[in-house]
């Protein structure tokens, strides 16, 4: 038998017209057209932080894309939707302005493109007009929403972007600026100080390619320097410079962290209030927390370092903390130079360049301030070179009334706490564990299952055995929680990294110090706290035929983790469904994969009700930008039996990022995704179909592309897409896109089309079974179909 996938040869990629996600050519067998290359927008870098779900309740995504003048004028746009009518006339009006100067840009490109071409007979690639425009929503509660607009814009030179901030209050529509939120312009003055000390530290540290008398100016305290500050609920402002404003264009748009109390006596009292901010508390006492990096490439590459880490308005508690980081940067010199002096001796003896010979050292830090008095600093490190890697987790604690540095052990009025936390941490991780032993091997009895149990348990056990060791990161959260991290290898195999166990603070906090309990704010006597991930689960997702004891807490007090609780509850809310497609063997039976690329969006929803309702299986391809404002969708997705796949964080051209670039794009997707699903992406489908040989080295992924392409992003028709599509062969992966509302409409038409050839709906994975898909090859359809 043939293999059963079909790999792409690097010699022949595929042409680009710059649809919406995709070629307009198709596959290269058809089409021997050499690739063309997709300069890219600006885009400005791409940021994260903690997720919380909640902020993006009642926030959906719409998405417009516009491919004219065979690729060369591209836009790509996603603006928010809300349940105020008045914010989305805002809004829709905000992202058409945008547009509009899209199109008038473009045709005078165009223009300038063919008057040049007539001239010179020849056809340059600078005459480009690439618009792109995404959005966060930055904090929001039952009264207030700040939107953050993002905007690149690529006209065949450097680009530019920059940011926008937007406020709305929800109960009547009414935008706000951000003057309004103030009782005078005195806040102008108090952010340039703030800021400007912020960027000159960052300079001295040569952590910013800027100079004193650059930031002065773009700080001056004038609103025009100050027109897009972004409150946020982890009670920080975020102030935004666009691009050139404090440094150089390298820098992109510039953040500058600082914590609300900083400003908040200078807030009306109506929006202390709105904000849910105690007017006791409402003094500037401290300054930002904010974030320095470094990075270091040597060696032509074969030696990298970045590093984080926090700083705060105590000296003491920098220094300490630069120390814990300047130890790792040390290691890491020490490392690189021992590698390459072997590098080099290897080069010489053999002639050969050995790929084996790196040194990748990384460190980046959770900063979690449970109040104005105590901060938990936690460091994840991870260093490689050349073998399998390792990873590491600690956390340090500093009581910043004092700047002195905490131990864990001085949280606890005794050595009683780790007894505990072995106890709650077995616990967590043994159900964890009988969890991946059901779903590895589901067909198994129970004594097949107890003896993977058993055999595995032991490093469970040496792993959380009560000693400080084990237990040298602990991590209390505002939300009334505690983190336990676990080095890679600890208390599992490599292939689970860093392993996490959250407990409710209120299991341990018995055990605390009085003083500490008051620090962290928790109450004498109290017995029960709940987080707020767990409270915003419990909320969002409570399926009506799933039973009520899938989301409630264990005896214990804790939530059960999400990944757990949205495979209870699709188990219990679809067995049926699940039976069927594992019942599908597509070797026998007629099969093709419907795809959906750029999602999710508005309109997805909808698409999920349809799917469910035939019975059909689908594969997404999704962004993480829009998976962090439609996160209860992704979570659907996963619980109805759905695949999901990596379509990259805000859908660059992979072939014109970096390898770094290339892998921050799918890690900080991966990251989100894990987050709500409790499992990664199993595979990438580039965005406009674009791939070289570094983006299939880079991405360490298999790379789905596709047989069946409709056309849905350039014939909006529900008909056309669906009579295209109906015709799809036997073993097809079919692409669409469900950020187009037609294509959405046409699903009900397809699934009766096909279905009335005989043809199952069935996941890319599903399509290839029983063959592993595998990383760095480029699969378009399943090759030996059954006849029908």
């Amino acid at each position: 038998m043939k293999r059963l996938y079909l790999a792409f040869s690097l010699a022949v990629l595929i042409s680009l017209s710059l649809a919406s996600c995709h070629p307009g050519v198709l596959p290269a067998e058809q089409s021997g057209a050499a690739v063309t290359s997709v300069p890219q927008a600006a885009a400005p870098s791409v940021h994260t932080s903690s997720f919380d779900a909640t902020k993006y309740e009642n926030v959906w995504v719409h998405a417009i894309e516009e491919v004219e003048h065979e690729g060369r004028s591209l836009l790509r746009v996603s603006y928010p939707f809300t349940e105020q009518e008045a914010i989305n006339a805002r809004m829709e009006a905000v992202t058409q302005e945008f547009i509009d100067e899209w199109r008038m840009m473009a045709t005078e490109t165009e223009a300038s493109y063919q008057e040049y071409k007539k001239e010179s007979g020849t056809e340059p690639a600078t005459f480009i007009t690439h618009y792109r425009q995404y959005f966060d929503v930055s904090i929001a509660n039952q009264n207030l929403i700040f939107f953050d607009i993002v905007r690149g814009i690529n006209t065949g030179g450097t680009g530019s972007s920059y940011v926008v901030g937007y406020i709305f209050d929800r109960r009547t529509g009414a935008e706000l600026t951000i003057s309004d939120l103030f009782v005078d312009s005195s806040y102008l003055e108090r952010l340039s100080a703030l800021t400007r000390e912020a960027l000159v530290e960052r300079i001295a540290r040569e952590e910013l390619a800027s100079d004193p008398e650059w930031v002065e100016g773009g700080t001056a305290p004038t609103a025009e320097n100050f027109d897009n500050i972004l409150l946020r609920e982890d009670r920080t402002v975020l102030v935004k410079f666009d691009k050139y404003q404090v440094a150089a264009g390298v820098e992109g748009v510039v953040d500058v962290v600082l914590l609300l109390s900083a400003i908040a006596d200078l807030l009306k009292p109506e929006f202390r209030q709105l904000l849910g901010i105690d007017p006791q508390a409402a003094a500037p006492r401290t300054r930002a927390v904010g974030v320095m990096e470094f990075e270091a490439s040597e060696n032509d590459g074969r030696s990298t370092l970045y590093v984080s880490w926090p700083t705060t308005d105590d000296e003491t508690v920098n220094a300490r903390i630069e120390a814990i980081t300047r130890q790792f940067i040390d290691e890491f010199r020490v490392t690189a130079a021992e590698i390459e002096e072997s590098y080099q001796e290897y080069k010489k003896e053999t002639g050969k360049e050995a790929a084996s010979f790196v040194t990748h050292y990384r460190q980046d830090h959770e900063a979690t301030v449970a109040n104005e008095q105590v901060l938990f600093f936690a460091v994840a490190r991870s260093t490689y070179t050349g073998g399998s890697g390792n990873e590491t987790v600690s956390s340090h604690i500093f009581d910043l009334r004092q700047g002195t540095e905490i131990a864990i052990s001085d949280l606890f009025v005794d050595d009683s706490y780790l007894p505990r936390l072995s106890e709650l941490s077995r616990e967590a991780l043994a159900e964890r564990l009988r969890s991946q032993i059901a779903e590895r091997e589901p067909d198994a009895d129970d004594d097949r299952k107890e003896s993977l149990f058993e055999s595995e348990y032991g490093h469970i056990e040496t792993g959380t055995e009560p000693v400080a060791g084990n237990f040298d990161f602990i991590l209390f959260r505002d939300g009334g929680t505690v983190l336990l991290r676990f080095d890679k290898y600890q208390v599992a195999s490599g292939v689970e990294g860093t392993v996490e166990v959250e407990l409710a603070a209120a299991e341990v906090s018995d055990l605390l110090r009085p003083e500490i309990r008051q620090l962290l704010g928790i109450e004498e006597g109290a017995t029960t706290l709940k987080s707020d991930l767990g409270q915003a689960v419990a909320r969002a997702w409570t399926p009506a035929s799933s039973p009520a004891a899938a989301l409630a807490p264990s005896p214990s007090g804790r939530i059960p983790t999400l990944s757990r609780m949205l495979r209870m509850s699709a188990s219990a809310a679809s067995p049926a469904e699940q039976a069927t497609e594992n019942e599908i063997n597509c070797l026998e039976v007629a099969c093709v994969a419907l795809t959906f690329d750029d999602g999710p969006s508005y309109y997805t929803e909808g698409l999920l009700d349809t799917l469910k309702e035939h019975n059909v299986k689908a594969t997404f391809f999704v962004l993480g930008t829009q998976v962090r404002i439609q996160s209860e969708t992704v979570q659907r997705m996963f619980q109805e039996g759905h695949q999901i796949g990596n379509h990259t964080w805000d859908h660059p051209n992979l072939t014109r990022l970096s390898d770094a670039q290339i892998r921050e794009q799918l890690q900080l997707t991966d990251d989100l995704i894990a987050q709500l699903i409790g499992e990664k992406t199993p595979f990438l489908r580039p965005p406009y179909g674009a791939y070289n040989e570094s983006v299939l080295a880079a991405s360490g992924l298999p790379i789905i592309f596709w047989s069946v392409d409709p056309l849905d992003w350039k014939d909006r028709d529900a008909a056309t897409v669906a009579a295209r599509i109906a015709e799809a062969p036997v073993g097809a992966i079919i692409l669409s896109h469900d950020i187009h509302k037609s294509t959405v409409e046409a699903v009900p038409a397809i699934i009766a089309a096909l279905h009335g050839r005989g043809i199952r709906f069935v996941t890319v994975s599903k399509l290839f079974e029983p063959q592993t898909l595998l990383a760095q090859t480029v699969y378009i359809r399943q090759t030996d179909p059954p006849s029908q």
